[in-house]
């Protein structure tokens, strides 16, 4: 029930003060002083060293699963995959600042990586390791195991989540196409939310820079994303922000040029998929249809591959998640019984 209501607590509060505020944060120490205090501004700075690992649900005997985030940076969205996954499953989710906060200036994907390895070797000394990561986490996750293999640590199991290879990624556009970036956003967010807002980017090409933030406002908060005593300043700024915030984390990955992974991928992917986003990928020329999202080509071992129900937004939230945690949960328990060499 408290785990639950921190989930619904955190999202109230990014809704309302535009502030992400750990899930730790509201496990741990959820207190009305506590919040209070985190939500004043100067507790940003001089409150200890940021960690980004986010312990979930860190009871049980098994091993624990350690989850990296998505390309918003926070890991809220985790909370029913971990439960699905049962009490004896301790998780952990790696968190970063969220899209809003972070400007024009991201980390880099291995350097991403490093600072995760460490947080987790903090709290589990030695391998076997499992590790995973959805959508952006996927590629950052490929680079922890690297790394961590790379020192002579084992990893037992890399679960990727509905991510395409670096090697796909790189021959999709960059994303300075400021309309056509709000209006797949704002579909993404609308998804999310079990809404649906048919933006087109031709659309809204037709309209100055500060209009379009507007527009993508009022259609955004007409399905209920935004709550009705949010202006359309602060929410043109809102989205303003995301978007370079987004932008910039979106140039890590489009850098990122891994070499090959001496050990075994399993990817999870999404049956369903944004029908704009198939357009772009057949016009580059991309293979949809190809099993293991382009990761065969870095590694030697094959790709296991598992089909989960429902859209790569959706895939971590009921009901499509239960598909997810099985899966999960049956490659966690296979990887205990029988760990990486």
């Amino acid at each position: 029930g408290h785990s639950l209501l921190a989930v619904r607590l955190a999202a109230q509060i990014h809704k309302q003060f535009g502030r992400s505020v750990g899930l730790s944060v509201l496990l741990e120490e959820g207190t009305i002083a506590n919040l209070a205090k985190v939500l004043r501004p100067e507790a940003e700075e001089g409150e200890g060293p940021y960690s980004p690992l986010v312990a979930i649900q860190p009871r049980g005997e098994r091993r624990p699963f350690f989850c990296v985030h998505a390309i918003g940076g926070q890991v809220l969205g985790y909370y029913h995959l971990a439960r699905r996954l049962g009490p004896q499953q301790p998780f952990y989710g790696l968190q970063a600042p969220f899209l809003t906060e972070i400007g024009d200036e991201s980390e880099s994907i291995e350097q991403m990586a490093a600072r995760y390895a460490e947080a987790v070797r903090s709290a589990q000394p030695e391998g076997p390791y499992f590790l995973g990561g959805y959508s952006l986490g996927g590629f950052v996750a490929f680079e922890m195991a690297r790394q961590l293999k790379s020192r002579g640590e084992e990893v037992a199991l890399l679960a990727i989540m509905d991510t395409w290879s670096p090697h796909v990624y790189q021959r999709l556009p960059q994303d300075d196409d400021e309309a056509y970036t709000l209006a797949m956003l704002a579909r993404v967010r609308a998804r999310e939310m079990e809404k649906d807002v048919s933006l087109s980017h031709e659309h809204l090409r037709q309209l100055p820079p500060d209009e379009q933030l507007l527009y993508v406002f009022e259609q955004l908060k007409r399905v209920g994303i935004f709550d009705e005593g949010m202006t359309p300043e602060l929410g043109a700024l809102y989205i303003s922000n995301f978007v370079r915030g987004h932008r910039a984390r979106q140039r890590a990955v489009h850098e990122y040029r891994p070499g090959a992974y001496d050990g075994k991928v399993t990817l999870f992917r999404c049956t369903e998929m944004d029908p704009r986003q198939l357009e772009v990928f057949e016009r580059l020329g991309v293979e949809i249809n190809e099993p293991t999202f382009g990761w065969g080509e870095l590694t030697p071992e094959p790709v296991e591959v598992y089909e989960v129900p429902g859209y790569h937004e959706r895939m971590c939230q009921e009901p499509y998640v239960q598909v997810l945690a099985e899966r999960l949960g049956r490659c966690i328990e296979e990887a205990e019984s029988c760990p990486a060499r």
